[in-house]
């Protein structure tokens, strides 16, 4: 049903970007109903972010719209962890024209909002490449300090932070 908002962004060249959102209330009530504090960030907004984004690639999406751009917020909610084991075992279970990385690979960009973790970048970073990674805070919900103390303690050089920094979004974004 949205597959219009997709192709017009296509269209027009501009990236969309995929915001976590609470689980649907069959999920919620099947994982969190007992457990509601993991309901939000802790897990259930991952889990319905990283469904979504993995459900764009196998749908087959990204062959209909090959110049769609998509944003994911928190290094890509696990994505970068999960894309050599979700290929894998994907095998022949669906037949796509290319390989379920490539497609993440070339379509989406992650932003470090709310994921301060260094590991996390580290494998978004080997994953995806530095030119997809896009500095991000994450207020209210964390602290702006944080977002730029996280990035300032990166062992990256000085051409590499600068495009984590701000060279990848103004070149994605069209700055």
């Amino acid at each position: 049903q949205f597959f219009p908002v997709f192709e017009r962004a296509a269209a027009l060249d501009v990236p969309v970007y995929i915001h976590p959102t609470p689980p649907h209330p069959a999920v919620h009530e099947a994982y969190f109903k007992d457990y509601p504090a993991l309901a939000g960030a802790p897990l259930g907004f991952t889990i319905e972010a990283l469904t979504h984004t993995f459900r764009l690639i196998v749908s087959g999406l990204f062959d209909k719209l090959p110049r769609l751009r998509i944003i994911v917020g928190h290094l890509g909610e696990t994505a970068p962890f999960l894309l050599w084991r979700t290929e894998n075992a994907l095998g022949d279970r669906i037949k796509m024209p290319r390989a379920f990385s490539d497609y993440y690979r070339e379509h989406f960009w992650l932003t470090t909002s709310g994921a301060f973790s260094d590991a996390a970048l580290t494998c978004s970073i080997t994953e995806l490449g530095v030119e997809r990674i896009l500095f991000s805070v994450d207020w209210p919900y964390e602290s702006n300090s944080a977002a730029v103390d996280f990035l300032k303690r990166q062992a990256l050089g000085p051409n590499d932070l600068e495009k984590v920094a701000h060279a990848n979004a103004a070149r994605v974004l069209r700055l």
